[in-house]
Order: structure tokens, then C-alpha cells, then sequence
């Protein structure tokens, strides 16, 4: 029999020894920092947000599952490697977040579990994290606002500033309010993201249509006693945004007068009217009108032209001019009022200042 010396490493007994020890240090990478699992969806373990974890190179799809707490921003980034690609599924099973050979994303999510699917092509370090975006209402995937049946109801009407999340997978926030009595309500909204397309619908319990608007601004409603419904969506970008109603606000300003103060004239034409802001009342701008006809009405309609039209913010006190050259050899009649816009399209105006004369400097 011939003898085998121990020593001696065959060639099947160094593959083996290689083999093994190149499992021993693929274990120890995996181990890093969170070791990757290719069980069933299901059966997942939770990924930690906010920890690197490590993902080597690998023909098979790595499962885990993330429990957002809140409704907020999940964001990934890669720290080393290339993920070829990544899919984030609902409790449905439908996908809400898909990408592809992106190093950083950020979505907008509500609460709850999610399954996430990794493919790696390089050995990759990434970490997963959240921002909590302070949602008024709280949603999660199973108890949330995306329906007029399930709206959030609003129990505040002076003041209190709500805020609220389109996120990547719903496309309503409905929101509920009942008023006791006839009353003008004020509602403020302001996308938090420039340019979002913000858009907002008032319906009454019937579901009539009562007003709708797009982009920040204030916006006024007379509204009947009764219950309504506010639907609010965005356009262009997920994300946050506010708003409030105020009731009891001033009244509109047809029952007061603009008083103007100094004119002043210069050469050429130019023209700066003033007047005094009215602070008791709910003005929306001021009108001004100029003209070389002292009644500003043009009787035979000779000259449609004959009256000048102007009008400013709310924030306004003055409004420069340029008279026209063939009126500056005649005397220019000036007047200004304001006016308030209501919420049912109309337009309410204050009663005309006493009409100022002016003579062009030539």
C-alpha cells in the first residue's frame, strides 16, 4: 500500500480549502452590519433605518421589510457599490417605489410595513432612512384620508394652521367641516414645495360643487350652515402642504370710501396718485380710473379710450401714472376705490374717493 503523506495538499484537497476559506470571508463581509436575507417577502426581517447595510454582489434578489412609523420622506443612499435595481411593494403586494441604477431617492410614504426587494451588481453599502414630515392627521395604509368617506374632519375654523402630505401613492386628502351657521370663511393654503401644482375642490354634502383653486393663496367663501367637504391634491410634486380657515372676518368694503391724499405731477406726464388704506375692512385691491372727461363717461362713445382703468394689491397706497400726450393740454380727473372679491366669483367695490383734478406739466 502505498503511503500518503499528510503534509502533502492534492488538488481537490486545495480547492477545498479554498473554497472554504473564501465562504468564511464572504460570511464575515455579509456580517458587516446587517446580513441580508433571501426569505420569502413574508417572512423578511425588518431593516433598520438609519444603519448601512451591506449587500454583496449576487445572482438573487435580497428581501427585507421596512416598517415606516409615520408618514414622512424614505430616503435611500449608496455609500459604495451599484445597485442594479430596487422595488418597494405595499401590503397589497403593488409596487410604490421602483428604481434603477439610482445612487440616492426619496419618496413620500405613508405609515406601515413594506416589503423591499435589492438586486445588487456590485458588492454595495447603502443606508435607508426617514424624515417624519408632522402630518395633522395621521396615515397609514390601512386607516387613512384618500376618500371623501374616510376625511379627516376639521374641528378648528379660527386659525389653527393643518398640515398635510400627498405622498407617492395616494392622490387625495379629503378633509370634512361643518358650520353651525351662515358665516364668511377664510381658507389659506401654501404648497411647500415651489411650483407643487397644490389644487383644492369644496363640495357641500350633495356634492355640489361650491369653489375650487390652484397654487398658495387666501381665498374667500360665504358658506350656509351645513356640512362640506374639501378635497385637496398636487400636480406636479408630491409633498407638504398647510392651511387654515378663519371665520368671523371683516366685512367687505361697499358700504366705505377711499380718501385720496396729495397728487403729484412731474414733467412728462408722469402722475403719482395716494390715497389711504383702509385697515377696517376686507379689501382685496384698489381701482383707479383717469380721465379728461369730468363724469368719466364717454356720451357718444367718440372715444373708447376716454377712460383709463388701473388697479393694485391690497397692500397698496399709491399708483404712479403716465397721462396720455393727447390728453396733457386738458385737465385729467382721477378717482380710485377699493374692492373686495368674494368667493362666489363676484366682485364687491367701495364707493368712489372725491374725483381729484390734475393739470399735466407739460
Amino acid at each position: 500500500m502505498k503511503r500518503v503523506n499528510p503534509n502533502r495538499l492534492t488538488g481537490k484537497r486545495l480547492v477545498s480549502l479554498v473554497s472554504l476559506c473564501f465562504a468564511a470571508l464572504l460570511l464575515c463581509f455579509v456580517n458587516t452590519e446587517v446580513k441580508a436575507d433571501t426569505k420569502p417577502i413574508d417572512q423578511a426581517q425588518i431593516l433598520p433605518l438609519g444603519k448601512t447595510i451591506s449587500f454583496p454582489k449576487n445572482e438573487n434578489d435580497y428581501y427585507y421589510t421596512i416598517d415606516v412609523p409615520k408618514t414622512g420622506i424614505l430616503k435611500y443612499k449608496t455609500i459604495s457599490g451599484r445597485i442594479e435595481g430596487m422595488e418597494i411593494n405595499d401590503a397589497n403586494d403593488t409596487c410604490v417605489i421602483g428604481s434603477s441604477w439610482e445612487d440616492s431617492w426619496s419618496y413620500f410614504v405613508r405609515a406601515g410595513k413594506y416589503a423591499l426587494r435589492v438586486r445588487p451588481f456590485y458588492p454595495t453599502e447603502g443606508v435607508f432612512y426617514f424624515v417624519d414630515s408632522n402630518e395633522s392627521f395621521a396615515e397609514s395604509e390601512t386607516s387613512n384620508n384618500d376618500q371623501e368617506e374616510t376625511a379627516s374632519v376639521i374641528t378648528d375654523l379660527n386659525g389653527t394652521l393643518y398640515r398635510g402630505v400627498i405622498t407617492n401613492m395616494d392622490k387625495y386628502d379629503w378633509y370634512k367641516i361643518t358650520l353651525k351657521s351662515n358665516v364668511e370663511l377664510r381658507f389659506t393654503i401654501n404648497e411647500t414645495i415651489e411650483n407643487q401644482g397644490i389644487k383644492w375642490l369644496l363640495n357641500d354634502a350633495s356634492g355640489i360643487y361650491i369653489s375650487d383653486g390652484t397654487g398658495s393663496g387666501t381665498n374667500y367663501l360665504n358658506l350656509d350652515k351645513g356640512t362640506y367637504y374639501l378635497r385637496i391634491s398636487t400636480g406636479k410634486y408630491h409633498g407638504v402642504y398647510t392651511f387654515k380657515f378663519n371665520t368671523g372676518m371683516q366685512t367687505n368694503v361697499d358700504t366705505v370710501k377711499v380718501k385720496t391724499t396729495k397728487f403729484k405731477t412731474t414733467k412728462k406726464g408722469k402722475l403719482t396718485v395716494n390715497w389711504q388704506k383702509i385697515t377696517n375692512k376686507r379689501v382685496s385691491g384698489y381701482q383707479i380710473q383717469m380721465s379728461y372727461l369730468d363724469d368719466f363717461e364717454d356720451e357718444y362713445g367718440d372715444d373708447p379710450k376716454s377712460v383709463r382703468e388701473y388697479k393694485t394689491k391690497n397692500t397698496a397706497k399709491s399708483k404712479k401714472l403716465t397721462i396720455p400726450k393727447s390728453w396733457r393740454k386738458y385737465k385729467v380727473y382721477v378717482r380710485v376705490r377699493a374692492y373686495t372679491k368674494l368667493g362666489n366669483g363676484q366682485t364687491v367695490y367701495s364707493q368712489w374717493s372725491k374725483t381729484k383734478t390734475v393739470k399735466p406739466k407739460k
